[in-house]
């Protein structure tokens, strides 16, 4: 799925939520291109079921169709699983390179002893692979939480300052952010709750970018 233009437009007018950072203009070093954003799978099927929501270096990805929902007495399977695969291109300003990347999943849902359901996010930026995301949720516990993160963060090799395309003079260097955020959960009787990230709970993915300028040539 590739958001249209006018999906683009109405995601990068959304107003920023509490969870991102306040971005200081002239700190900001990264473009996020967010015309460019595609997506793919079953839990992001339609333009309408995500966002990306940029404040500086930082984007955010919100799902609406990721979550796992499988109430009590409902009827409905005793399993599920979602997957969406997003790929983003991001600019750096002539004279930095990305030295890191953090990385952040936001989830919540309510699930009883005999239900189980996880959630990992796996990804690379600029083709070096990010350290994957996870959460398990097991069998034998209850979980109720409005809202829970997760996060990590990767920090790239220094060799990466020297790089020709990122620190040559007037070198404007261009990578792809690149994730694939799966939820799946299993109960084991239509008697168990089993609702993650689903309607009243978010999941939301955030990165950030961390820079350093370019060293200084003789």
């Amino acid at each position: 799925m590739k958001l249209s233009p006018r999906s683009a437009a109405l995601l990068a007018g959304f107003v920023l939520p509490a969870t991102l950072s306040a971005a200081n203009a002239a700190e900001q070093n990264a473009r996020w291109k967010i015309e460019g954003l595609v997506a793919n799978g079953n839990g992001c099927q339609m333009s309408d079921n995500m966002a990306a929501i940029i404040a500086g270096d930082e984007i955010q990805l919100v799902f609406w169709n990721m979550g796992i929902h499988l109430p009590a007495n409902s009827g409905l399977p005793l399993a599920q699983r979602k997957a969406c695969a997003v790929a983003i291109a991001a600019e750096i300003s002539p004279g930095f390179y990305v030295k890191g990347l953090k990385q952040q999943l936001r989830f919540g849902g309510m699930k009883s002893t005999n239900a189980s359901a996880a959630i990992a996010a796996q990804g690379s930026l600029f083709g070096l692979p990010l350290k994957p995301l996870s959460v398990a949720l097991e069998s034998g516990s209850v979980f109720n939480e409005l809202s829970a993160t997760i996060e990590t963060e990767d920090a790239f090799p220094a060799r990466m300052a020297n790089a020709a395309p990122w620190c040559a003079s007037a070198a404007n260097p261009n990578g792809l952010l690149s994730t694939r955020v799966v939820t799946q959960g299993l109960r084991e009787s239509d008697a168990d709750d089993l609702l993650l990230s689903s309607h009243m709970y978010d999941l939301k993915y955030n990165a950030k970018l961390l820079w350093e300028p370019c060293p200084a040539t003789n």
